[in-house]
């Protein structure tokens, strides 16, 4: 057995399997083999030590043929990687891209400026007479909304904002736009917000186009995980289970049969998180079980509950419900590794113009005038991003982390 293993790994295997006798601890390793008819191959081994009748110690255990998982994880790193440099050269691009900018001071009536540059991003005319409200005009009445609601943080909290909003149909006018607000504070009070308006329409088709094509790769490798390697282990539970009946009367080898079925056991549930982790929601009206799913995964010593004023909500696209969904895996996944949490909420809130998913926990919350920041968050706010919705992460009153994440249900 150990001469099929390809050299570099075999120290490796060799390593675990003295750990194992040393420890009694579980062995569990990956490694390549050379098999006589289907060539060079990637083994999955788990196993643990049972007593003999004489008194010694046995290894027994399972190994299988992970290659193709392997060989998809391999494919979707790569796949990653292209994302990356795709998303990089597009960054790069848009920096020629038209940006207009527009100050407005609030303290004066009528004092909004825009440059001639945003005029024609947003195809107004350039002698029309500016006021407040023409900003708003330009975009579904949902995304209005949301929008104000934005420029109302801008105010209360004096920090920036970034949003990135579908524009309505109009000849001339920019499809997405990302929006920069930037707030002045004088004696306590603000009194201006400038900022810059970027035509984002050809990046975000082909972001969107990226993030389409990483996804159903994504999709392919979960329901891969299900269907193969999962109905495989399920196979070997009913093997071993049948097998565990024809020996039962014997007592060491049922105890054998009995350790072997249980870390079977924990390979199929270990098998069935990772599907999950890899799959989104298939429609809107599974969005609502998934997130309840997702909450049943949490670790045992924390409790997490799922709140949906409006599980099914008419009209709203899938790709909202699968972006959301995925904020949601990377809001818990944070809480569970960083915040020290006994607690997370989710809860979904549908009204006629938006959806809003709040995520909560009792944690230690962000530090106090530390950046938020990460791979994670920057995740989320691009996930965000992509359906036109606003993020905003933000201490919990008595302690912990809030993250909102609103989306308008725009036409």
């Amino acid at each position: 057995f150990f001469a099929r293993i390809v050299a570099e790994d075999r120290p490796g295997v060799e390593a675990a399997v003295a750990r194992t006798i040393a420890t009694g601890e579980e062995f569990a390793h990956e490694f390549r083999m050379n098999h006589p008819t289907r060539g060079l191959r990637w083994i999955a081994g788990r196993a643990r030590l049972v007593p003999n009748d004489d008194g010694g110690v046995s290894m027994l255990g399972l190994n299988w043929d992970i290659t193709e998982h392997r060989e998809r994880e391999a494919a979707l790193r790569a796949a990653k990687e292209r994302t990356q440099t795709t998303l990089e050269l597009l960054t790069r691009a848009e920096e020629a891209a038209r940006v207009g900018a527009f100050v407005d001071r609030l303290d004066r009536e009528d004092a909004l400026v825009w440059s001639d540059t945003l005029f024609d991003l947003l195809a107004v005319p350039r002698d029309r007479p500016l006021r407040r409200g023409d900003a708003f005009e330009v975009f579904p009445a949902a995304v209005q909304a949301m929008l104000k609601s934005a420029v109302a943080r801008v105010e209360r909290d004096g920090a920036p904002v970034e949003i990135e909003v579908p524009l309505l149909p109009a000849e001339g006018r920019a499809d997405w736009v990302r929006m920069y607000f930037v707030p002045q504070f004088e004696h306590g009070r603000c009194v201006q917000i400038s900022g810059a308006v970027q035509d984002i329409s050809v990046r975000k088709r082909l972001e969107l186009e990226v993030v389409a094509a990483a996804d159903a790769e994504r999709e392919r490798i979960g329901a891969d995980l299900h269907d193969d390697l999962g109905q495989i282990l399920t196979g070997l539970s009913l093997q071993l289970h049948a097998f565990f009946r024809q020996v039962r009367d014997d007592a060491p080898l049922a105890e054998q049969a009995q350790g072997c079925e249980a870390t079977l056991q924990r390979a199929r549930e270990a098998c069935r998180r990772l599907a999950r982790a890899y799959v989104a929601p298939v429609s809107v009206e599974s969005f609502e079980a998934m997130l309840l799913q997702l909450a049943s995964d949490v670790p045992d010593e924390i409790r997490c509950v799922v709140r949906a004023t409006q599980p099914r909500p008419p009209k709203t696209p899938v790709n909202v419900a699968q972006e959301l969904f995925r904020i949601a895996q990377e809001a818990v996944s944070n809480s569970i590794r960083h915040s020290r949490c006994r607690e997370i909420a989710l809860d979904v809130d549908v009204t006629d113009d938006r959806i809003e998913l709040l995520a909560r926990d009792d944690g230690v919350g962000p530090r106090p005038g530390g950046r938020v920041g990460g791979v994670g968050l920057t995740t989320m706010r691009s996930r965000a991003a992509r359906i036109g919705g606003l993020l905003e992460i933000d201490p919990r009153p008595g302690g912990g982390t809030v993250v909102r994440v609103t989306v308008a249900r725009n036409e």
